[in-house]
């Protein structure tokens, strides 16, 4: 549970599952055209898998920063705006972590 400080993020969170793709441990099967492909990265202890999810460029507003968040918020400013994102605001959470 989140700490009711985090309340003002009032967060949002999708998940996605595209129809149709399956992994029966050696490949992906393809049941229909709307089909996705999921992607994987890797962390320094585990592989992650995730599928892109296309967001319009309206879709957000703000981003607030957690409290274990290392990178400045000028940083992520400029990756937002090299993805097209260019009028989100980006500040850092005033809250800590627990």
């Amino acid at each position: 549970m989140k700490s009711p400080g985090f309340r003002e993020e009032r967060e949002r969170r999708i998940i996605f599952k595209p129809q149709g793709t399956k992994f029966d441990g050696k490949r992906l099967l393809k049941g229909t055209k709307n089909a996705m492909e999921p992607r994987v990265r890797a962390t320094t202890d585990r592989v992650i898998q995730y599928f892109e999810y296309p967001l319009p460029t309206d879709a957000i507003a703000e981003l607030i920063l957690g409290p274990k968040n290392e990178s400045e918020d000028e940083a992520i400013s400029l990756l937002l705006g090299s993805s097209e994102y260019q009028e989100v605001k980006v500040s850092s959470s005033a809250v800590s972590y627990r």
